[in-house]
């Protein structure tokens, strides 16, 4: 592993702060009196087309089944020959379901739906009775073909008529293709209780649906969106993803090859996961672990961060089996997926908790960083010059510093807007070149205040609503001149700087981060 994970890593283990998200828990049943939903998945062996992976008749589906009354999830995995029975408790009698089938690979192939209706179809029951879905024959495509419950079973009595899901031409709900994003998705979000699994109607429960609300807005960077924390009263999660590349790598992600750009990915690229007792939790955790069944194919092939006491140490994910390890008032892993992550990759964790009750909460991936933020052009504002790659980049100390640069990329190409920015300030000393901000007196080197710059955290932060995106698809931001000092006070006295860094990072509210760190130096 190189060294530019290690300290990206070794950075965040410091730094990360958790930062609240909407994932779904899943009840394990106990000894109360249930009920059944119970079928076989039936799945071609030849011409599978689920979610671009080709599946086997003896791949394991997981049944996921969502209560609008309580929020609460329960499943059940197939066995050998495809059954599954998943157990509800009875005091969800009544109460409005949204049953969807997730692929061995963890992500979802689709919800079964009951029947179209024009331009809608049912994708719920109401919950009276043990529900026989009979034998479910999953579509060779699921974005071309919805799916439905077989004839053998006894489900379609209990289709809601009114809690309906937007379709397609195929029939197909209108989020299933995208993940819940773009325009095809987009509508708008209802309140009604009974449609609380899937409030924009597009096919997909919220943990499914990487834009829950439909408004267009990943909801990472949604603080309007419309669903809540639903069923989960004594833990939060956060899975996200971190992309912090150090200036010596910076001509690998804005000149390298499309094959050069993703072997970077994949040993750049660090999964964070994430696990808090809420302040109003009812019991404590003891332990956390990551299920291994379902997940992405590459979860055998990731390794896990750890500080030893000696600097941090990589090891297999698995050989450790899957295990977070408690740090202060969390349950946390650092992890190298050494794979390229797709959007809509989800990771479900196992909860133990004090009294003895084991949880089951999962988080999906709604997007991917597939580049970093690119410097275009630098300098003064009225005269900018283009970036051609060499550093340290020279500018005018005299005269503030505009920078002009591109936004990360997602999985499909399209530029990531709606995120915040922080631009890092770090310091080195002239001839050595050592990193002085670990022993700047701030009060003394920033006597007067400076207009947005945190002169405590040496940046300055940027807010995603005073930024607007120009018609090259670059963002503009200039940095005030007074940042960047001659010398700095520390407590060995007075220290010159020989050049700086500029750490330029893309954040969103859940935590994510793609970040370039670049070296500059006054002319």
């Amino acid at each position: 592993m190189k060294q530019r994970t290690l300290l990206a890593i070794a950075a965040m283990m410091a730094l990360t702060s958790f930062v609240a998200c909407e994932p779904f828990g899943i009840t394990v049943p106990g000894s109360t009196s249930t009920m059944s939903m119970s079928g076989t998945i039936q799945s071609s062996s030849t011409n599978a087309k689920l979610n671009g992976s080709a599946q086997t008749s003896n791949s394991v589906f997981t049944v996921v089944a969502q209560s609008a009354g309580t929020g609460k999830i329960y499943l059940d995995s197939t066995d050998s020959s495809g059954a599954f029975d998943v157990s509800v408790p009875e005091d969800e009698t009544g109460n409005l379901f949204m049953i969807t089938i997730v692929g061995p690979d963890g992500k979802a192939t689709g919800p079964v739906t009951f029947g179209a209706s024009g331009s809608e179809v049912s994708a719920g029951i109401d919950f009276s009775r043990n529900a026989n879905f009979g034998t479910i024959e999953l579509p060779a495509d699921p974005t071309l073909a919805p799916i439905t419950p077989g004839g053998d079973g006894d489900v379609l009595e209990l289709a809601a008529t009114d809690v309906m899901t937007r379709i397609d031409a195929n029939g197909v709900p209108v989020g299933i293709a995208t993940i819940g994003k773009g325009e095809d998705a987009e509508g708008p979000a209802l309140t009604n209780p009974r449609q609380a699994c899937d409030v924009d109607r597009d096919g997909l429960v919220d943990m499914f649906d990487a834009d829950n609300d439909g408004d267009g807005i990943i909801d990472e960077n949604d603080t309007g969106d419309a669903s809540g924390n639903t069923g989960l009263s004594d833990v939060r999660l956060s899975f996200f993803m971190n992309l912090k590349i150090g200036n010596q790598s910076a001509n690998t992600y804005y000149a390298g090859s499309a094959s050069a750009v993703e072997a970077a990915l994949m040993e750049d690229t660090v999964i964070t996961f994430e696990v808090l007792e809420e302040p109003s939790a009812t019991k404590s955790i003891s332990s956390v672990k990551l299920m291994s069944t379902p997940a992405p194919s590459y979860i055998t092939d990731t390794e896990v961060m750890r500080d030893t006491g000696m600097g941090l140490m990589s090891t297999s994910w698995e050989d450790v089996d899957y295990a977070f390890e408690e740090a202060g008032d969390r349950f946390q892993a650092f992890v190298i997926p050494n794979a390229l992550i797709e959007a809509g990759d989800v990771f479900t964790v196992e909860i133990t908790f004090d009294d003895g009750s084991t949880g089951i909460y999962s988080r999906m991936i709604n997007y991917v960083f597939k580049s970093i933020p690119q410097l275009m052009k630098h300098g003064v504002s009225s005269s900018l010059t283009d970036f051609a790659g060499a550093q340290p980049i020279a500018f005018d100390g005299a005269q503030d510093l505009t920078l002009e640069f591109e936004p990360p990329k997602d999985e499909s190409g399209e530029f990531l807007t709606g995120f915040a920015y922080s631009f890092e300030i770090f310091y080195n000393e002239a001839g050595s070149g050592n990193q002085l901000n670990g022993s700047i007196d701030t009060d003394a080197t920033f006597p007067s205040t400076i207009t947005g710059f945190n002169a405590a955290n040496t940046n300055v932060e940027v807010t995603a609503d005073s930024l607007t995106l120009s018609d090259e698809n670059t963002y503009t931001v200039t940095l005030p001149k007074e940042i960047f000092v001659n010398t700095v006070q520390t407590a060995d006295g007075t220290k010159t700087v020989g050049s700086y860094k500029i750490d330029i990072a893309t954040q969103s509210g859940n935590g994510d981060n793609s970040a370039i760190m670049l070296e500059f130096d006054k002319m």
